[in-house]
């Protein structure tokens, strides 16, 4: 058994056994820190089992429009008129049950990736075709397909969060704007600067002009950092680096109309659609903040890779 994999083995015995013997954090509330969290050795917290709000209704999704508007300085705002955005690709507001899980508190970084890779149960394309600077042990692994993402997560014993669990892992029960709350705030997150991007470029099959946006060194990061580094950025459970650093893979397809046809108890989306993407949240290093938003879905396809995308794992619990 190789060490990540004894790693992982210890992770889950003591995710157990925390469980069993109830132990839960302090209850102190306090903006931009966790609270009524469950803590667990080994990087993984556990996200109890219930309702939460999903999706936005449409004076957020309006309000996410003038924040996309303000956040491209009013330099060419395509997407920011974009009604298939902002009213039909980001899920309107509906109650949704999920079961309990545990995610990992933080994005995978590429050491434990190696390792993966060295068990002979990861693929090492990702660590030889990416931008070599950001493959330091410490940084979070990106470069990675859905489906490479999907064999690291079995091969710790885990999968791919679907879209709701990593919603709900990331705004709590109380509908937050951010992870940390309703506000926004400086050095909360690894996220790109408020301007226009620099570069549109045509991309097929969708047919549209997509932006390709610059690093923001102003929040003392020009590429992905290491996860952990905001810990003011924590979401209501404690989980890290949920806006912004690099976006994350989820489970689901991307929908062609929100959440419609889904189930309001552990819902997945496995039927392609929307030229076949799979979901991608969280924003990155170097997209504007407006797409960090707890509930703003983006896609990407399944086969594609990028340095600002990466990903965590969850494991049931029931």
């Amino acid at each position: 058994m190789t060490s990540a994999m004894l790693f992982r083995v210890r992770s889950a015995l003591a995710l157990t056994l925390g469980l069993m013997c109830g132990a839960a954090a302090g209850t102190e509330v306090r903006t931009g820190r966790p609270a009524d969290v469950r803590e667990t050795p080994g990087e993984m917290v556990f996200i109890p089992g219930g309702a939460f709000t999903q999706g936005a209704d449409l004076i957020e999704i309006n309000d996410l429009r003038g924040a996309c508007r303000q956040e491209h300085f009013g330099v060419t705002t395509i997407l920011c008129e974009k009604d298939d955005l902002f009213y039909r690709m980001i899920g309107r507001t509906r109650e949704v049950y999920v079961s309990p899980f545990a995610i990992d508190r933080h994005e995978v970084i590429v050491r434990e990736y190696r390792a993966c890779v060295a068990a002979g149960a990861c693929d090492r394309l990702p660590l030889v075709s990416g931008d070599t600077r950001w493959l330091a042990d410490q940084l979070p692994m990106a470069n990675v397909t859905w489906s490479e993402a999907g064999d690291f997560c079995r091969w710790a014993s885990g999968r791919l969060p679907t879209e709701a669990e990593w919603e709900k892992a990331a705004r709590g029960t109380d509908a937050r704007r951010w992870p940390w709350g309703g506000n926004d705030g400086d050095a909360r997150a690894n996220r790109g600067p408020v301007a226009a991007p620099v570069v549109w470029t045509y991309q097929f099959p969708i047919r549209e002009w997509i932006p390709d946006y610059v690093p923001d060194r102003r929040d003392g990061a020009d590429g992905p950092a290491p996860p952990g580094t905001y810990p003011w950025g924590t979401s209501p459970y404690g989980v890290e680096d949920m806006a912004g650093n690099v976006s994350e893979w989820v489970a689901d397809y991307l929908g062609d109309v929100g959440y419609a046809g889904l189930s309001p108890i552990n819902p997945l989306n496995s039927v392609p659609g929307h030229f076949g993407y799979r979901v991608v949240r969280g924003g990155a290093f170097d997209e504007p903040p407006y797409l960090s938003r707890t509930y703003v879905r983006n896609g990407a396809e399944a086969d594609s890779r990028s340095p600002g995308r990466g990903f965590r794992c969850v494991r049931d619990m029931l």
